[in-house]
């Protein structure tokens, strides 16, 4: 296939083709020809396209240009014939006798041009009791016993396979493979023919394989119970422990013996021979991989014959697997094409047939607009076209003479050249790097990016459940940043993240590795090694990751959104440069020791004081429940200055790994996030250059105050993220689990349940992302930040308990994902200001 957007160079370079506009696989047919190499021209009629589609959108314009003829006026299928007469394709899609009625069906076609391969897509064919009733694809694959094979469930209806399986699988592409046939015969022989592909022929084709199974007695009407639909347990798809699913198609031995192996179900392996324990052997498949996650599991079969892979969304899909394969060079190419591609011009009042590929994205700015008169033939409203110079197939080239340059879209890199002289240019290499916001050492530099609009499609843009709505939140920017957060999760922390759970912290080198990936000072300057972009969505975006993977373990919000602006707002120049790089690079790692066994939330009761020593503070007391105490190279210490001053006598000190007297207690034992090292501190006699404090002398009441808000929305940001997360897992557990001889989600009282949780987690999706939008525009009050931190992490622990209790038994088995985000879950209603505390600020608030 061609490798550039305007692919004049491919296989089909040389061949002209005129489609006449329809919507579906004749488009998509002419797109593929296009893609080929061959010069498009696409005949619009009045109106518009017949669904409405935005041409800066309708990715199967992309290389071809336009010409607006209305067939039913004086001369329009005249204007239609004199194209026919260069071109070596015609491509139609309407109902049989419809092109003949116009003027331009295949015998006055081929009579203008004895050599042309007229190509005609239909769905019932020619001729025949349906051929002129309407229909589109599920019809088709209807009546042809393809849609009734689909899907896994025998009791339900059969799964809508889009329109990939009739329209384009059984329609665009057999119509391309017999015009391509024909234009061969065309070349050798001299004479042109018709091509009739029928959508319900094509897609009767497909199953030709399935034919010959049921003839031998190898398929059963019945879904879900046969080798290639399901009813294999070696040849499924199967839910993780976060949800998602893999696919699993291990059908030849020597596959299903790896998969057997690498899935750890060696005991029932042997039921793959034997038809009467195939419950057994898909009970076992599942079970196993409901204990990882989805990036765990792809991670195990990475780079092995188990013919197992994991299943993605269409937005995952490039940046997530086919690494460096021609399918996700295709899939990347072709998303670029959605924001900016060389399409058509669009139909307007006049007649114009474009020289040269516009821009969708100046379409969609800036309207149709006009064309230089250069560059188009013209006529007024209600004439016919005149007719081009008879010599020649409208020119696909820009009005000076040369190919237009292909229109690319921000960020992609000019598509690779041909390796080999005798072979076209296949799919350039345009891989696209999530970047990290405004990062120096990165190869991608960003400034703040505005509030943008969202695409209301992506998944990250909707809230949970079935009432999920479109969030109006993130910008392309953020998308790209969270696929980066994913592939640092599935590859640095999932795989390790059991291990870390086991030995109650986490490996310095994932701190290092987030440091590498740019996720660590997100807000820090570039000069010191940060991102240098204070926009708190991207911090909004790393919450939601780690909490939907289940991996709150390592404290990266800790350090990016709690400490990090102490040391950006407070530090002075010497100590930025001291402290700034290593925090970025994920070298120094960080804590902030507030609370101690007496204290609480009381800050007033603070007893750990710093006696001025003149060149340095004595540091005495102890601190308790402090996150990072195992790890952290740099501590802020809260510590009484001035002892009679109160809540105002407190001020920040900086405490680093290796000072005499700084010892560490044990790590505590916690009934979640164990992974997550909480420790005891000591301070004995503890010498702190007086260059340690940080902020103002006695300030710390004040600076800590200020920090708060951003503190308590990372962890309302965590906690609506899981309660969404622990939702879908269950919603999704209800539909699969049988009680008294049904599903689950056939009991009112669960759908009930269902419905409570949606509604509560989308009401407070909608609250959390306008703080967030608050936040990161510099909006955001400390009672604002105290509802949304009170409502979620108590939603988070609501949503928590009734997930588990509709789990059953399974729920309270620590395998289950829903047991282990129970107990993770319940700190947040403490840390970061109690619930009590929050109503108390909200409360004063309001009444004084």
């Amino acid at each position: 296939m061609a490798g550039t957007r305007n692919a004049r160079n491919g296989p089909l370079s040389g061949v002209r083709v005129v489609e006449l506009a329809g919507i579906g696989p004749g488009p998509f047919a002419a797109m593929l020809l296009a893609d080929l190499g061959a010069d498009v021209v696409r005949v619009d009629r009045p109106g518009g396209p017949g669904l409405g589609i935005d041409p800066a959108h309708d990715l199967t314009n992309r290389n071809k240009r336009s010409v607006l003829v209305d067939l039913k006026a004086e001369g329009g299928a005249a204007t239609v014939l004199d194209l026919v007469a260069r071109a070596d394709i015609l491509i139609e899609g309407y109902r049989p006798g419809v092109a003949e009625r116009l003027g331009v069906g295949p015998d006055a076609c081929l009579a203008r041009n004895p050599r042309l391969v007229y190509g005609r897509m239909t769905g019932w064919g020619q001729d025949g009791p349906l051929a002129s009733t309407a229909g589109h694809d599920i019809a088709y694959l209807a009546v042809t016993g393809t849609l009734g094979m689909i899907g896994p469930d025998p009791d339900g209806p059969p799964t809508v396979p889009a329109n990939l399986v009739g329209d384009y699988a059984g329609g665009s592409l057999y119509l391309v493979v017999g015009v391509l046939a024909a234009l061969r015969h065309a070349g050798e022989h001299g004479e042109g023919q018709v091509v009739d592909a029928a959508i319900v022929d094509g897609a009767a084709h497909l199953a030709t394989m399935i034919h010959g199974m049921l003839a031998a007695g190898g398929w059963q009407d019945r879904r879900g119970v046969n080798l290639l639909d399901g009813g294999c347990p070696f040849y499924g798809v199967y839910e993780t422990a976060d949800g998602r699913h893999m696919a699993v198609g291990a059908l030849e031995q020597p596959f299903y013996d790896e998969f057997a192996r690498l899935l750890g179900i060696e005991d029932v392996a042997p039921a793959r021979k034997d038809l009467g324990r195939w419950d057994e052997l898909r009970a076992a498949v599942a079970a196993r991989f409901r204990t990882r996650t989805r990036e765990e599991w792809t991670a195990v079969f990475a780079g092995t014959d188990a013919c197992v892979a994991p299943v993605l969304s269409m937005r995952e899909a490039p940046p997530s697997a086919l690494r460096s394969t021609r399918t996700e060079r295709l899939l990347r190419l072709v998303r670029s094409w959605a924001g900016s591609m060389p399409s058509p011009g669009p139909p307007g009042r006049s007649t114009r047939t474009t020289s040269a590929p516009r821009s969708a994205r100046s379409m969609a700015a800036n309207g149709p607009g006009p064309i230089p008169a250069s560059s188009t033939t013209r006529t007024r409203p209600g004439r016919t076209a005149p007719r081009p110079d008879r010599s020649r197939f409208p020119p696909a080239r820009g009005a000076s003479g040369g190919r237009p340059p292909p229109v690319r879209a921000s960020g992609a890199r000019a598509p690779g050249r041909n390796p080999s002289p005798t072979r076209p240019p296949v799919l350039g290499h345009t891989r696209h790097r999530a970047r990290r916001p405004g990062a120096a050492r990165r190869r991608h530099r960003r400034g703040r990016p505005r509030l943008g609009r969202a695409h209301p499609d992506h998944p990250t843009r909707r809230t949970a459940g079935a009432a999920g709505m479109k969030r109006q939140l993130y910008t392309a920017d953020h998308d790209a940043f969270r696929e980066t957060v994913r592939t640092f999760l599935a590859k640095e922390v999932l795989p390790h993240y059991e291990q870390w759970e086991k030995d109650g912290i986490v490996s310095r080198d994932a701190w290092r590795a987030a440091g590498r990936q740019g996720l660590l000072g997100l807000a820090v300057a570039e000069e010191y090694g940060g991102g240098g972009n204070a926009d708190f969505r991207y911090s909004a975006v790393l919450a939601e990751e780690f909490t939907r993977a289940g991996a709150p373990g390592i404290a990266l919000g800790l350090h990016n959104d709690i400490i990090g602006p102490y040391l950006t707002s407070l530090a002075t120049e010497e100590q930025k440069r001291r402290w700034l790089p290593g925090f970025c690079s994920g070298e120094l790692i960080t804590a902030i020791a507030m609370t101690e066994p007496g204290a609480g939330s009381d800050l007033q009761g603070i007893r750990t004081s710093a006696e001025d020593r003149g060149d340095h503070w004595v540091l005495n007391g102890s601190k308790t429940f402090i996150s990072n105490g195992i790890l952290a190279d740099l501590v802020i210490v809260v510590a009484k200055t001035t002892p009679e001053g109160g809540a105002h006598g407190l001020s920040l000190l900086v405490v680093e790994r290796g000072m005499e007297g700084f010892e560490r207690g044990r790590n505590l034992d916690k009934i979640g996030q164990k992974s997550q090292d909480t420790a005891e501190l000591f301070f004995h006699d503890v010498r702190v250059p007086k260059e340690n404090l940080l902020g103002e002398l006695d300030g710390a009441f004040v600076h800590l105050m200020t920090n708060l808000a951003q503190e308590r929305m990372a962890i309302a940001v965590a906690g609506i993220a899981a309660a969404e997360h622990l939702l879908e897992i269950t919603t999704t557990y209800v539909k699969e689990r049988e009680a008294f001889g049904r599903p689950l989600s056939r009991l009112q009282h669960v759908r009930f349940e269902i419905a409570e949780m949606a509604t509560e987690c989308a009401v407070t999706r909608t609250f959390l992302d306008r703080c967030i939008t608050d936040h990161a525009e510099g909006r955001l009050d400390a009672v604002h930040a105290s509802m949304a931190k009170w409502w979620a992490t108590e939603l988070q622990k609501r949503v928590a308990d009734r997930c588990l209790q509709l789990h059953g038994g399974y729920g309270y088995m620590a395998e289950f994902p829903v047991a282990r985000a129970f107990t993770d879950g319940r700190i947040q209603t403490i840390y970061g200001g109690t619930t009590e505390i929050m109503k108390e600020i909200i409360g004063r608030s309001l009444l004084g």
